[in-house]
C-alpha cells in the first residue's frame, strides 16, 4: 500500500502515534503529498509521512505531536539511510503547514528540531575511536547539510520550502523573527583554557563564571515579541564535544534553552592546525591573523551561511568576542547582504578607536551592551534596567574579584539617574521601532545613552588595558 494513497476518512481512523509504529515496523517508504487541489493550492487529504496525518476534519496534526511521532519513530535508529526519509516527512509536514497557514506549528517544529532532536533520538557520534560519517547527523542543520557542506536532493527539496516559507511571510508582511548567536568562550564567561588562549584568553572576570548580566541580557532578548524565544551557541568546540555541549547544566544556567553548532569537525582538523595552535599558545591571544583563527572564523561563517538558509524568516544577533575570529566571522555575515544581522562583539584584546568596524557594537561588559541596544533601538527601557539590575546582583555576589577587574565589569554601570533619562527616552519612542517591546518595525536610532565613570575608574580601566595588552 502507498502512503501517497493512504487517508484517514472516519472518526475512528488510527491515531497519528498508532500509525507511526505500524509504519516504522512495516519500514515503508516516505513521498510528499502527493497532489494539490486546483485553483488555491491546498494539499489533499492524503498522508505523507508517520510524522504527519490529516485529520478527518481536515484539521493538521499540531507540531508537538508531530516532533513526538518523529522521536518515537527514529530513536536510536538515526543512519545516513534514515536521513532521506525524516526529510521527505519533514518536507510534507512543513508544505502542508504552508498551505494550511499554520505558522506556529511552522515555528515550533523547527525550534524543537533545532533544540531538542539531537539529544531525544540519542544521536551517537563516534569522533574518538572511528570518523562521524560524512552525511551522519541529527539535528536539523546535519540532517540537512553533510559534513563537507554538501547537500542531498532530498535537503534541498526541504530548503526551497522553507524559502517558499520566507516569501509567504514576507508578502504578508511579517516582520523577521530576531535569533540569538553567541559564542561560549570569552563570550559567556572567561575561559583561559590551558593557560593559552585556545579556549579564551580574558583574565578580566574570574574563570568559568558568567559575566555579570549576561544571563538576564539573554533572557530578556527572548522576551522581545518577535523572538524565537532562545539561542544558539555558534562555537569552535570541536564536534567530539557535542553531546557533552547539549547536555551542559552551565550552558542551560546562562542560556535556557539553546541549540549548539560545532566548530571543526574531527581529529583531521584540529592535528592539521596543530602548528597553529601551538603558535598561538606562546603567544597568548596575539595572533589573530594566524591559520587557527582564520579556520575558526572560517567554520563559524560557513556554519552561519547554512543556518542562514534553514531559518531565512530571522534575522540574528551574533555575539562574540575579539579574541578567535568572531569579529571576522561577524564582518562576513554583515557582508551578507541577503541576512540581517546585528554583530556584537565583547573586548578582550586591546582594540584601536580607528581599527573598529562601524557597523558592528563592541562592548566591555554586557550592562554596556545592554545600553548600546537601547541606544539602537532594539531594547527599551524596561529590558535595560532588568539587565543593569542583575549585573549589579552578580558583581557583589561574586566573590574574588579584583578592583580592575571591577572597573571593567560593574563600575561604569548607570546610575538611577542614568537609568529615570533612559526611562524618559523610551517614553518618547513608542513601539514601532524594535525597542520597548514594538519589535516589528524599523530600527530607530536613538539618543547615545553614555554611562558615567569617574577618574578611578578610567584609570584602573588603562591601567587593566595596559597590564593585560600582551597577555
Amino acid at each position: 500500500m502507498a502512503l501517497s494513497n493512504l487517508t484517514l476518512g472516519t472518526s475512528n481512523a488510527l491515531s497519528t502515534m498508532a500509525a507511526t509504529s505500524a509504519l516504522a515496523s512495516s519500514r515503508m517508504s516516505l513521498s510528499p503529498f502527493a497532489s494539490y487541489t486546483s485553483g488555491r493550492n491546498v494539499p489533499s487529504p492524503v498522508a505523507a509521512s508517520p510524522a504527519m496525518r490529516v485529520l478527518p476534519a481536515g484539521q493538521l496534526v499540531p507540531a508537538e505531536k508531530v516532533y513526538s511521532s518523529l522521536v518515537n519513530t527514529y530513536r536510536g535508529r538515526v543512519s545516513e539511510e534514515t536521513k532521506g526519509e525524516i526529510l521527505t516527512s519533514l518536507n510534507a509536514t512543513f508544505d502542508a503547514y504552508l498551505r494550511s497557514n499554520r505558522r506556529s506549528d511552522i515555528n515550533a517544529l523547527k525550534k524543537m528540531l533545532d533544540v531538542n532532536f539531537s539529544k531525544d533520538v540519542d544521536c551517537k557520534y563516534k569522533y574518538i575511536l572511528a570518523s562521524t560519517p560524512n552525511s551522519y547527523g541529527c539535528d536539523l542543520r546535519e540532517l540537512i547539510f553533510n559534513r563537507d557542506g554538501t547537500t542531498t536532493r532530498e535537503g534541498e527539496a526541504l530548503l526551497a520550502t522553507f524559502q517558499e516559507i520566507a516569501r509567504e511571510y514576507n508578502a504578508a508582511q511579517i516582520p523577521k523573527m530576531y535569533h540569538v548567536l553567541t559564542d561560549i568562550d570569552d563570550t559567556l564567561y572567561a575561559n583561559r583554557g590551558w593557560k593559552s588562549c585556545i579556549a579564551g584568553s580574558d583574565m578580566s572576570w574570574p574563570q568559568h563564571i558568567a559575566y555579570p548580566g549576561v544571563t538576564e541580557l539573554h533572557r530578556q532578548l527572548h522576551s522581545l515579541r518577535k523572538s524565537t524565544h532562545y539561542s544558539t551557541v555558534l562555537s569552535a568546540t570541536p564536534g567530539v564535544f557535542k553531546p557533552k555541549k547539549l547536555n551542559s547544566q552551565e550552558l542551560k544556567d546562562i542560556l535556557g534553552d539553546f541549540s549548539f553548532i560545532q566548530g571543526v569537525e574531527g581529529k583531521r582538523e584540529i592535528i592539521r592546525n596543530g602548528p597553529s595552535t601551538l603558535l598561538t599558545g606562546i603567544y597568548r591571544g596575539d595572533n589573530p591573523d594566524g591559520a587557527f583563527y582564520r579556520t575558526i572564523a572560517e567554520t563559524k561563517y560557513a556554519r552561519f551561511q547554512q543556518y542562514a538558509r534553514i531559518f531565512p524568516e530571522r534575522q540574528y544577533i551574533w555575539i562574540g568576542d575579539n579574541g578567535q575570529g568572531d569579529e571576522v566571522a561577524g564582518r562576513r555575515m554583515l557582508d551578507q547582504r541577503d541576512v540581517m544581522v546585528t554583530v556584537c562583539i565583547h573586548i578582550v584584546r586591546p582594540v584601536e578607536e580607528g581599527a573598529r568596524d562601524p557597523r558592528i557594537i563592541y562592548f566591555n561588559s554586557y550592562g554596556e551592551l545592554a545600553t548600546k541596544l537601547f541606544d539602537v533601538g532594539l531594547f527599551g527601557h524596561g529590558h535595560v534596567a532588568a539587565v543593569i539590575k542583575s549585573a549589579k546582583a552578580e558583581c557583589i555576589s561574586t566573590s574574588g574579584t579584583s578592583d580592575a577587574q571591577k572597573a571593567v565589569h560593574c563600575d561604569h554601570l548607570p546610575t538611577r539617574g542614568d537609568m529615570k533619562e533612559m526611562s524618559r527616552m523610551s517614553r518618547s519612542h513608542r513601539p514601532g521601532s524594535r525597542g520597548g517591546g514594538g519589535g516589528g518595525g524599523r530600527r530607530r536610532k536613538r539618543k547615545t545613552l553614555k554611562p558615567r565613570t569617574n577618574r578611578r575608574q578610567r584609570r584602573l580601566q588603562r591601567q587593566y588595558s595596559i597590564k593585560h595588552s600582551n597577555n
